[in-house]
């Protein structure tokens, strides 16, 4: 009997180790990556008529004057190369 127990305590002893040795090679659980936020913009094409008021050539904005008395500031992107040539009191 005690021949037995011996043998029923190395197979338990080697195989918890085998467990742990197991246990040790796994690369701990690692997050996902964070998702980076869409690039979303907002555009949306208007018609304005109305007297250029003011340019702000360092920060690209354009103040306009409508036609009803509402002074708006537009900004204005970088495809639109021919802002150096929009001036105060220019009218459309």
């Amino acid at each position: 009997m005690k021949k037995w127990f011996v043998y029923v305590m190395v197979v338990l002893f080697s195989l918890s180790a085998g467990v742990v040795a197991m246990a040790q090679d796994k690369p701990a659980a690692q997050k996902p990556p964070a998702k980076a936020k869409p690039d979303v913009k907002r555009e949306r094409v208007v018609t304005l008529t109305g007297t250029v008021e003011a340019v702000d050539m360092a920060n690209r904005v354009v103040t306009i004057k409508g036609s009803r008395g509402k002074i708006v500031d537009l900004k204005v992107g970088p495809e639109a190369k021919n802002l150096d040539q929009i001036r105060w009191g220019i009218q459309s």
